[in-house]
C-alpha cells in the first residue's frame, strides 16, 4: 500500500504513471520505425502537475529522512554536552514524542502533507529543548541522589529556562502561524 499525502494523490499519481508508461511506449515505437527520431518524441508536460505529483511520491520518504537526520544530530550534539545514557535516553523520548505524532496521524487519518512535515519538523526541535533542560539540571547535585530526587530537584531548577522556551515557542508558532 501506498500511503499518499493527499485525499486526491492516489488517483494523480496513477495517471502520471499511466501517462509516462504511455509515452515511453509511443517513444520505443516511434524509435524504431522513423527516420527523424527526435522530431516524433512525445512527452507529456503540465509542470504543476508533475511537480505535486512527484512531490506526492517522495514526501513520505522526505518526512521519514528528516526525522532519522534529526534524530541523529541531535544525539550527536546530546554527546557533545550530556553523559552517554542520558543523551540516549533523551534522544529516546524524542524519538517517542514524534512516534506518537505520527500514531495520531495514522489514527485520525491525517495524511503527509506540508503541514504535517512541518509539524512534525517542529515537533522535533520543541522536544528537543525540554528533553535537554531536564536532563542537564538531573545531572546537578549530589551523584549519590536517587533518580527520583536527581529529577524532582531537575524539574525545580529547569522551570524559568522552560518558561523562556514555551515563550519562545509560542511566539515562534504564532508567527508561523501568521
Amino acid at each position: 500500500t501506498e500511503i499518499s499525502s493527499a485525499a486526491n494523490s492516489t488517483p494523480r499519481i496513477a495517471a502520471m504513471d499511466s501517462f509516462t508508461n504511455f509515452s515511453a511506449t509511443l517513444n520505443a515505437a516511434y524509435n524504431s520505425s522513423c527516420f527523424p527520431c527526435d522530431a516524433t518524441r512525445v512527452t507529456f508536460y503540465a509542470k504543476d502537475w508533475a511537480m505535486k505529483t512527484s512531490f506526492d511520491k517522495e514526501l513520505p520518504s522526505l518526512v521519514w529522512f528528516t526525522i532519522a537526520l534529526a534524530l541523529v544530530v541531535v544525539g550527536v550534539v546530546l554527546l557533545l554536552a550530556l553523559p552517554v545514557h542520558r543523551a540516549a535516553v533523551s534522544v529516546l523520548n524524542i524519538f517517542l514524542v514524534v512516534f506518537a505524532i505520527i500514531g495520531f496521524m495514522g489514527y485520525a487519518g491525517v495524511t503527509y502533507n506540508l503541514i504535517s512535515y512541518c509539524t512534525l519538523t517542529m515537533a522535533i526541535g520543541f522536544c528537543v529543548d525540554y528533553t535537554v533542560e531536564l536532563m542537564h539540571f538531573s545531572v546537578i547535585g549530589n551523584p549519590k541522589d536517587s533518580m527520583g530526587l536527581k529529577f524532582s530537584n531537575a524539574l525545580k531548577a529547569c522551570g524559568y529556562d522552560v518558561l523562556h522556551g514555551c515563550g519562545t515557542a509560542m511566539i515562534g508558532v504564532l508567527i508561523l502561524g501568521l
